[in-house]
């Protein structure tokens, strides 16, 4: 309700990809006209529990299917949202990544271009922390804002062209989070 973020990492989050994560919530945080302030705090090793109030990152490599909340098979990540049904406020986003059936690296270095793009997608998923939906889940669609937008429903692996926020992504961002008319 405040545009205050705090997150955390689950042990499961190899220190070596954080960064990626974090480009991810700066690139939230950097719009013009917003109001947020996203806080790292930290890791925790316990189970992400949707109602236990902390933004967690999970890394799943083995039995994504098994998760209580049977994920599909085909999705790079899910994001759990909590929120007050009265007033929209979320209370509690926990982000899943499938690194149990997906190859996952940075996208934009050698050798590692036909992969999923971590910062690409933790992007989008962040998106959906901070309360947006998708911009379109339509497969052919025809308006250019919303296929390009961070938040349309699809990627693809060596795909990074979503880590950039489009004015789609913007507009919904200020929508929620606005500090200027």
């Amino acid at each position: 309700a405040n545009g205050e973020v705090t997150y955390f990492f689950h042990t499961s989050v190899d220190n070596s990809i954080k960064n990626q994560f974090r480009q991810a919530f700066t690139s939230w945080e950097s719009v013009p006209g917003v109001s947020l302030d996203i806080q790292e705090s930290g890791t925790f090793s316990g189970d992400p529990n949707s109602d236990d109030g902390l933004n967690a990152i999970v890394w799943v490599t083995t039995a994504w299917r098994e998760l209580n909340f049977r994920p599909p098979s085909n999705a790079l990540a899910v994001t759990l949202l909590s929120f007050n049904a009265s007033d929209g406020t979320i209370y509690d986003a926990d982000i899943f990544f499938n690194a149990e059936t997906f190859s996952w690296g940075n996208a934009e270095i050698s050798g590692q271009e036909s992969s999923v793009d971590i910062q690409n997608i933790a992007t989008h998923e962040i998106g959906h922390l901070l309360g947006l939906d998708h911009s379109s889940e339509e497969y052919f669609e025809t308006d250019e804002s919303l296929a390009d937008a961070t938040m349309y429903y699809a990627s693809s692996a060596g795909e990074t062209t979503r880590r950039d926020l489009k004015d789609d992504d913007r507009y919904g961002l200020r929508a929620l989070y606005g500090s200027t008319t």
